[in-house]
């Protein structure tokens, strides 16, 4: 069983760029951890997360699974550069 979910976000822009299409170089989301299988989810327990940009932290927080067992982490910045989200247990 593994002790750190890590995953990297970015949006990606449609190559070549279509006619008229306008991409976003920014979007803020909610982003939850859906069927992870070697990462388990305990109920009620505290998860801690981060974001890092490069070496550079650009967010943290804790949160705790939903009744489903889904972790959600809000409003997430994510733009072209890619980020790394890093989620442990407390």
């Amino acid at each position: 069983m593994k002790s750190e979910f890590v995953m990297r976000l970015w949006l990606e822009h449609p190559k070549p760029a279509k006619a008229g299409a306008i991409a976003p170089d920014e979007s803020v989301a909610d982003v939850s951890l859906r069927r992870l299988q070697q990462f388990k989810v305990v109920y009620d327990h505290p998860y801690e997360w981060q974001l890092i940009h490069g070496k550079r932290p650009e967010g943290s927080g804790t949160i705790k699974p939903d009744g489903a067992g889904l972790l959600t982490i809000p409003r997430v910045i994510i733009t072209i550069d890619s980020v790394e989200l890093h989620v442990k247990p407390k």
